[in-house]
């Protein structure tokens, strides 16, 4: 019921882009499991490692944070698992059709699995605009980034 509260309480495009974004982790959760992500990102820069930051006006910085949060509590009631890649390419999707430029990161972390599954590693998506993370923020500093994708 809390939920269903604060929904009714956002703006009327606010809700619009929550229902927008719930719509597109589905669409990207299907692509991925369909298409290598380097053909999802096809049309972005490329880099094995971060690339310089390309700075933005506090309107478009305010407007990529508020698609993150709404993108994040979309996902939080999918039926499907909207984990960190699929949140990230949705929020990449909202800020290129506002032509507000962005970074998305990739990043490998040994983990802390134990001594049966030494050679496993983690992974995390996250998306920067500006000096800022929007989406992926959680835990993103626990990783050393192999691979970058930006647009402008």
């Amino acid at each position: 019921m809390h939920r269903l509260r604060k929904l009714w309480q956002l703006p009327r495009r606010q809700k619009a882009l929550l229902v927008r974004s719930w719509y597109l982790t589905g669409c990207y959760q299907l692509a991925l499991a369909r298409r290598p992500l380097a053909r999802l990102t096809a049309d972005m820069n490329h880099s094995e490692s971060a690339q310089k930051v390309v700075e933005v006006s506090h309107e478009a910085l305010f407007q990529a944070h508020t698609m993150g949060y709404l993108v994040a509590a979309a996902s939080r009631v999918t039926p499907w698992r909207s984990r960190c890649l699929v949140q990230v390419l949705v929020v990449q999707h909202l800020m290129a059709e506002q032509q507000i430029p962005g970074q998305i990161l990739i990043g490998v972390s040994p983990s802390a699995g134990g001594s049966e599954n030494e050679d496993a590693f983690g992974a995390h998506a996250w998306l920067r605009c500006g000096d800022s993370i929007v989406s992926g923020e959680s835990g993103s500093d626990q990783y050393r980034v192999i691979s970058s994708y930006t647009w402008q």
